[in-house]
């Protein structure tokens, strides 16, 4: 498979199928955290992509435009609409914000359905 140089292809799911259920908030987000993932090559040799990556609070913010409350919110809605996953550093599914608070959150598109 081959890529564009400085690009990041976007899973048709996202435009075909979750685009319309979407939020202008939650579509930023599921492309900020596609273009953190699949927009690297961990691999060279096999260019297999990331497929999860730590994004802070703070970057999603910042990249999003949008404020902390819009973010959760946003959030909340991909993972009920099963876009994405968020786990720790070891790999855990986190599912409560009980559970998240104070670790590094890595987050996974779901690319399947």
């Amino acid at each position: 498979m081959s890529f564009a140089p400085n690009s990041t292809q976007v899973p048709h799911l996202l435009i075909r199928e979750w685009m319309p259920k979407l939020s202008d908030t939650g579509l930023r987000l599921a492309l900020i955290i596609i273009d953190q993932t699949l927009g690297w090559i961990e691999d060279p040799i096999t260019k297999r992509r990331k497929e999860k990556d730590w994004i802070s609070y703070s970057q999603l913010m910042e990249k999003s435009g949008r404020q902390r409350q819009a973010v959760s919110m946003a959030l909340r809605e991909l993972e009920n609409l099963n876009i994405i996953e968020i786990s720790d550093k070891y790999g855990n599914i986190l599912n409560n914000i009980k559970e998240r608070r104070g670790k590094q959150l890595f987050y996974r598109i779901i690319t399947s359905m």
